[in-house]
């Protein structure tokens, strides 16, 4: 029997993660031990866009978003 790792089949296919905060150039592909969290979906989002300063209406509140660990304190 084949193992799990071996098959194409059950592989996580990798994505990058890029950092919406204006101005941040981190990405999980340049940085992939940085840390990267999913940025709240709804109402929370928009209050998170607005503490940047970006424009509410060029990101979309139901994707997938991620803002990098420098942005935390």
């Amino acid at each position: 029997m084949e193992h799990a790792e071996g098959n194409a089949d059950f592989q996580k296919k990798a994505t990058n993660k890029y950092c919406f905060v204006p101005g941040c150039e981190s990405s999980s592909y340049r940085q992939p031990k940085k840390l990267f969290l999913n940025v709240p979906t709804g109402d929370i989002r928009k209050s998170w866009l607005k503490q940047i300063r970006r424009d509410i209406a060029s990101v979309s509140l139901t994707s997938h978003v991620y803002c990098c660990e420098d942005h935390f304190k």
